[in-house]
């Protein structure tokens, strides 16, 4: 109910911005009152992703996964607000590296099955548009994420899910292009500023952080 209050204001707000009165016209008459509605706009999008976790008890490499959803936005002239929900996928690697005594590094059970994980997450973007050129956009917002599940890749025991704190907050920049026939390319880069790291353990410490590269493609249906 929160997410849905939030996204509604945003798209009010920015409605109401894009309704302000126009600039003055080449005669020098006194700016008129610009009635034109904000532009609607919604659709689908699917993608692939790269992602790692930072931490000793992880593999820093990126690890690829996939995302898609759908958008809903305002726009006009050069200014947009676009809300989406995308559900993704990650995949967590435990560091394989051992210390000097032989033990992994990693976050492992007590018998050195490694902790990978397959990780499921609900992402809620909210971002503002710019558009530098005609169809070509920058973006910029933050970004909310849920868990919604996590699969050991292998014989790592327990509740897995336990191990990560249900919610993140990122930041998101990006830039995106609308082609004819209603396509729209993108590519976006998202960091996490909140700490996932739910393990209450004195070897791992850390904080664990999330980076994610996305390229995209979608349709917009007007």
């Amino acid at each position: 109910m929160r997410r849905t209050l939030l996204l509604s204001t945003v798209l009010l707000i920015a409605t109401h911005s894009f309704a302000q009165n126009s600039p003055a016209d080449a005669s020098n008459n006194p700016p008129q009152k610009d009635t034109t509605l904000p532009k609607p706009e919604f659709g689908i999008k699917l993608g692939i992703q790269a992602q790692n976790i930072s931490g000793n008890a992880w593999n820093n490499s990126f690890q690829t996964g996939a995302l898609g959803g759908f958008f809903v936005g305002l726009h006009k002239n050069k200014i947009g607000v676009r809300a989406e929900i995308l559900a993704g996928t990650s995949i967590y690697k435990a560091n394989t590296k051992k210390d000097a005594s032989g033990n992994p590094i990693g976050l492992a059970d007590s018998v050195g099955n490694l902790a990978d994980f397959k990780v499921v997450t609900l992402n809620i973007p909210v971002l503002f548009e710019y558009y530098i050129l005609p169809g070509l956009s920058i973006q910029a917002g933050p970004q909310l994420n849920s868990i919604l599940g996590v699969k050991s890749m292998n014989a790592f025991p327990g509740a897995a899910k336990t191990l990560f704190k249900q919610s993140e907050f990122l930041g998101v920049i990006g830039v995106e292009k609308k082609l004819p026939h209603h396509i729209l390319v993108g590519a976006r880069y998202n960091y996490g500023f909140s700490d996932i790291n739910n393990v209450s353990v004195s070897e791992y410490p850390e904080s664990w952080k999330t980076q994610t590269i996305q390229v995209y493609a979608g349709y917009r249906f007007q």
